[in-house]
């Protein structure tokens, strides 16, 4: 049947073979004078092909059968003489880039293993399996940049683990991944520096904030509460810069020396802070406690109003300079402006305590702008402020039950 149309020999209506068998994507030819074969092969005619025939000759029923031992095979009806005539069957042979004389099936083209018919769904492999000039079509949304101009960023893992990369397809082909392997884990996280370092979706849960204890039991924080990563010249780091919530008023309470506490915080960010590093806000006479001791003296140094202990509105940040020198220092730098280890409960920063007077609450200590020695005392209680009120002067710290 030398014509393919399933008839021997009819030497009329013959039919011819169609032009082709593509020439773009996986359709393209394998090999030539610039493009080689792989060790082993040779190239015929655009096809790569067992150097010592491969599977040539072996019984098939599709080309997969072939393919499955060189890609370069395909499964056609062949003829071989026999004792009373011909017989047909299907056996592997060297792929072809044109049309194949397939028996009673016609010519037809023998496709590469990664060519698919009509579209590229559910296959992503970097190929034009479709041989249309297009890549991936169905996957471009997710391997592409919204202009289609670039591969589309990703990242991968979390915390200080986490690493960039570009969307690519998935091994197995049928989805896409991020082509990005996640880091190693930087050790415990216990420097409240505002980054994962143990890489588990949490922010610094294992510093260890100095606390005081108090008479009677609980805990304060030693130092005013500071933000994850701050420093002794800058407030603090933004936990995610992604989230579209201001740096200013997200992360966790740091009990932390030498560093500038959280200013400018409203009553409830400086609750939940608190309850994200497992405290609450300490309740007024728990502050008042650790201002006064037990003994309830008026300022946290003793019975006594001193200007040049506390960082109050009289106290000069620098001595060296002339004028008026209120700014907020960083936490435990006034060194005598402490009780039993806790600092700065006089000045530096007003601080919100868990006090409601109605819709008002009330807040502690006075801050360095505070000229007037009462209200640098450790009982002053009628400051008070509406619980979204925020200022420079003003922070918080946390206790612990």
């Amino acid at each position: 049947d030398d014509d393919c149309d399933g008839r021997a020999d009819e030497a009329e209506d013959r039919v011819d073979p169609v032009d082709g068998c593509g020439e773009l994507g996986v359709c393209a030819p394998e090999c030539d004078a610039d493009t080689p074969c792989p060790d082993g092969d040779l190239c015929a005619a655009g096809v790569c092909v067992a150097e010592n025939g491969g599977p040539s000759g072996r019984v098939c029923d599709t080309d997969a059968d072939c393919q499955a031992r060189h890609p370069g095979y395909a499964c056609v009806a062949t003829v071989r003489r026999v004792d009373d005539g011909f017989q047909t069957q299907r056996t592997c042979v060297p792929r072809l880039r044109t049309p194949m004389c397939d028996g009673a099936a016609g010519y037809r083209c023998a496709r590469p293993p990664a060519w698919q018919f009509g579209n590229e769904r559910d296959r992503c492999d970097a190929l034009d399996n479709d041989c249309d000039g297009r890549t991936d079509e169905d996957f471009a949304d997710r391997l592409l940049t919204d202009d289609r101009e670039a591969p589309r960023p990703c990242a991968v893992g979390q915390g200080a683990c986490q690493r960039q990369g570009v969307t690519a397809c998935s091994a197995d082909g049928r989805a896409t991944t991020c082509a990005a392997t996640p880091g190693d884990p930087a050790g415990a996280d216990d420097q409240c520096d505002g980054v994962d370092d143990d890489c588990d979706g949490r922010l610094d849960e294992a510093w260890p904030d100095p606390l005081v204890p108090l008479p009677g039991g609980g805990a304060i924080f030693a130092f005013e509460a500071s933000r994850p990563g701050a420093t002794a010249d800058a407030p603090g780091v933004d936990p995610d810069p992604n989230d579209d919530i201001p740096a200013l008023i997200e992360g966790r309470a740091c009990a932390k020396p030498d560093v500038l506490p959280w200013a400018d915080v409203d009553f409830a960010t400086a609750a939940q802070a608190c309850e994200a590093a497992g405290y609450r806000l300490c309740t007024a006479a728990e502050w008042a406690l650790a201002c006064g001791g037990a003994q309830r003296e008026a300022y946290p140094y003793g019975p006594a109003y001193d200007a040049l202990i506390c960082n109050g509105g009289a106290y000069d940040v620098d001595p060296a300079t002339r004028g008026v020198q209120d700014a907020v220092l960083p936490t435990g730098a006034a060194l005598q402006c402490e009780r039993a280890g806790a600092y700065d409960l006089s000045g530096n920063l007003k601080e919100w305590v868990d006090a409601f007077e109605g819709p008002l609450v009330q807040v502690r200590g006075g801050g360095y702008r505070s000229n007037i020695p009462s209200a640098l005392a450790c009982g002053l209680a009628d400051d008070l402020k509406v619980p979204e009120f925020r200022h420079p002067s003003l922070g918080f710290r946390c206790c612990a039950d």
